[in-house]
């Protein structure tokens, strides 16, 4: 056993008994402490000064705060004698990775507890992005998974060298922008649990070249395989979302902690909703792969037109996703309707997706980043829905934006109608996605002419059935010739239960 001495006491290693392969920063061994039993103890290679001091604050900043998902640190520093860099942690049992190669493969359940293990320690150090989340980097440790070694981890408001970087990535867990050399954001650590998620339900991450170029071509490029039909379709939804090409089109931590606990507490899979639900879901998950696909094109530039240009393609994607399977849950629902490329059609009602790509000068880009300066909205795409009916005449509309609102960190599709404070302004609610200055106004926090009637409203991923639901409604009410001006505005989020104005 080989002595060493750090901040917080002596503690002991034995350099004959490597755990695990190195990584790029270090190699860690058999230890132990008289106070803390069995260790981990990790040395540092690193000839980066910069870098390893990095570790260190990482390490020292983890030692102080009362972790429950990631492994804690008992100490870290330079020894007094060799001047070696050491991080001290308890020894866990196993890392995901042991299972992984002895073939492991886990139920939904299973994996989504893992999966939801993991979210938890990335959120619970939300401040740091790990950067090198690998299942190598996943302990089993007190009865739980927790998320360990934060090597090449780095504050989010700090900057980092990218030559420190280079040659230290995981090939097969490392997101698109890693092998570009962009800076890293949580949606890094996102795409790299999505990869985890692939692992665990089919023993291995979804791209598995030999060679580490082909490797980055498949992460920047290629489609990530399909999923096993046994795998819930919520589940693979979720997973193709995480594997978004473009970092701005993944869920954020948060919203994938959501999801995951959501379908924790689900029933066991089933009819509740009958076979044709069942149908639905499936293909929904289908959908959300291919929206996966279709984005990935490779981000060459760093330029925000060029970003934004590609969250707009990925956006009206989702959008092309949403409305297919709108069409298809009203066929089903009501096979005598009338179903068109842009129009659904049922008795004297319609409902109209003009797909015009709103955008002043471009219908095929994204939006400037300031076309909404007062309400703060960061636009990227827009739309519109129309429901209309026949007799007697009545046009009920809503815009549709892809956007990011105000104290939020994702970009997502939202319904919003309006109304006039003018009388002879004309039916309500309506669109203002050909008029933004309006909208703009409308959602910002001053008195205007124009103001929401409903929204700003979810309506992808885990909102849709309620946004399916509620154009759904529209539709059957301007079937019957029943819909017209609603009774109060704002209206409520069921607002098609209370009637209309006669």
């Amino acid at each position: 056993m080989q002595r060493i001495a750090l901040t917080k006491g002596e503690w002991f290693y034995d350099p004959s008994k490597p755990l695990g392969r190195p990584g790029g920063f270090g190699a860690v061994y058999e230890g132990v402490s008289e106070v803390h039993g069995a260790l981990a103890v990790k040395r540092l290679h690193l000839t980066a000064d910069d870098a390893a001091h990095r570790e260190m604050r990482i390490a020292s900043d983890l030692s102080g705060r009362n972790l429950n998902y990631v492994i804690p640190v008992l100490d870290a520093g330079q020894d007094a004698d060799s001047g070696a860099y050491f991080v001290v942690m308890p020894k866990a049992e196993k890392s995901l990775q042991v299972d992984i190669d002895r073939g492991v493969t886990l139920t939904d359940t299973e994996a989504t507890r893992v999966l939801l293990d993991i979210t938890n320690g990335l959120i619970e150090v939300k401040d740091i992005v790990h950067r090198d989340l690998k299942p190598a980097n996943i302990l089993f440790h007190a009865k739980q998974w927790k998320v360990a070694d934060f090597g090449i981890a780095r504050f989010l408001e700090e900057s980092t060298s990218l030559e420190t970087l280079k040659g230290c990535l995981s090939p097969h867990y490392a997101a698109p922008e890693q092998w570009e050399y962009i800076h890293a954001t949580s949606a890094t650590d996102v795409y790299a649990l999505g990869c985890i998620g692939y692992a665990l339900i089919t023993g291995q991450p979804p791209f598995l070249a030999a060679e580490e170029a082909t490797l980055r071509e498949q992460h920047l490029h290629a489609d990530p395989p399909a999923l096993p039909a046994k795998c819930s379709p919520r589940l693979r939804t979720l997973l193709s979302m995480m594997l978004r090409k473009s970092p701005n089109a993944r869920p954020t931590l948060e919203r994938v902690r959501k999801v995951l606990h959501e379908l924790t507490q689900a029933p066991p899979p089933g009819p509740p909703g009958g076979e044709g639900l069942q149908i639905l879901a499936e293909a929904g998950a289908d959908v959300a792969r291919a929206e996966a696909e279709a984005e990935r094109m490779r981000q060459q530039e760093l330029s925000q037109t060029k970003a934004r240009e590609l969250l707009a393609k990925t956006g009206r994607t989702v959008l092309l996703g949403i409305l297919e399977r709108l069409k298809m849950r009203i066929q089903r629902d009501a096979p005598n309707a009338e179903i068109g490329m842009n129009a659904i059609i049922l008795g004297q009602g319609c409902l109209e997706v003009p797909w015009k790509g709103y955008r002043p000068g471009s219908a095929e880009g994204a939006w400037p980043t300031n076309a909404f300066p007062n309400s703060k909205w960061d636009v990227v795409a827009a739309d519109e829905m129309i429901a209309s009916q026949q007799r007697p005449h009545y046009r009920w509309s809503a815009s549709l934006w892809y956007c990011r609102l105000p104290d939020t960190s994702d970009y997502r599709w939202y319904e919003a109608s309006y109304f006039s404070l003018r009388p002879d302004e004309g039916p309500a609610p309506f669109s203002l996605t050909d008029r933004p200055k309006d909208a703009d106004l409308a959602a910002a926090p001053i008195m205007h002419l124009y103001q929401l009637a409903f929204g700003p409203s979810a309506i992808d991923d885990e909102d849709e059935d309620d946004f399916t639901e509620r154009w759904a409604a529209l539709l059957a009410l301007a079937s019957r010739g029943k819909l017209g001006h609603p009774r109060n505005l704002p209206l409520s989020p069921k607002f098609w239960r209370q009637g209309f104005v006669a």
